[in-house]
């Protein structure tokens, strides 16, 4: 197995330029506006909560949560989570109707405002969900340790400096506290899929959203959370079908996989 340092070393390349964000990215989901909900071209975001909900539940549950909530519609209720990248707000909102104290952020602005609107449509969420359009590195500087589980889903292939976007992801989590991942696996069939297919044949995924250079595979993705001093208690495969923009768990990590790591 390759040393953790070595497989950082294209990732320490980019540190020249500190920030989470990626410009043509973040004008590509500005773009979006207030459409998050309703645009059919995010229908695989949508739809990915069908999977990823349940999944971030059972890996939460088991270390942080109540079991006279276990099996419950609010059974990640007393969990402080916060999502960052969380665009208009589709997991964000799931995670706190099962009663997660909720944070999202998003640094496109846009975003951030489709995803309050949306929020307003079930007044319960008032009390639990909240939004901030902030870049991570910000947001850490004031929060640093401050929640049980920090969640970011199908982001981290968009940033410009994966390590460093993780470090501050993780300086707002305690230690003992959750981090979980979704992304886009580097494979040749997982590249071929989530960009050749869905972004340039079927057009389930916007145009442009993804570079293959950016993918990350899950055993350098264990390596870069073990670099910041974190376990891997799992790590399970999923796939977003390129034709109908469903989302499907596989006992394999070719496509997209969910990674679940706990801070020391």
């Amino acid at each position: 197995m390759l040393r953790a340092k070595t497989l950082l070393r294209p990732f320490a390349r980019r540190l020249s330029n500190v920030s989470t964000q990626d410009q043509e990215q973040l004008n590509l989901f500005n773009k979006l506006g207030g459409a998050w909900w309703h645009d059919p071209g995010l229908d695989s975001l949508r739809n990915i909560n069908k999977v990823r909900i349940p999944m971030f539940r059972d890996f939460v549950m088991p270390i942080h949560g109540d079991c006279r909530h276990a099996g419950t519609h609010q059974s990640l209720k007393g969990i402080k989570m916060l999502e960052v990248g969380c665009g208009g707000g589709f997991l964000s909102e799931g995670l706190a109707k099962l009663g997660a104290d909720m944070t999202g952020l998003d640094t496109a602005a846009d975003a951030i405002q489709a995803a309050k609107d949306h929020a307003t449509l079930d007044p319960n969420l008032a009390k639990n969900l909240k939004y901030d359009s902030v870049a991570v590195e910000d947001w850490a500087k004031t929060h640093a340790e401050k929640y049980d589980v920090v969640v970011s889903s199908e982001v981290i292939e968009h940033v410009n400096v994966p390590e460093y976007f993780l470090s501050n992801c993780l300086a707002c989590l305690r230690p003992g506290g959750s981090m979980i991942l979704t992304t886009m696996s580097q494979t040749w069939i997982g590249g071929f899929v989530n960009i050749f297919v869905s972004e340039n044949i079927t057009g389930i995924i916007p145009k442009g959203a993804h570079e293959y250079s950016k993918f990350i595979h899950p055993k350098q993705m264990q390596q870069l959370l073990l670099a910041h001093k974190c376990s891997t208690l799992d790590v399970k495969g999923f796939w977003i079908n390129s034709y109908t923009a469903e989302s499907q768990l596989l006992p394999v990590t070719w496509f997209n996989y969910a990674i679940h790591a706990v801070k020391h």
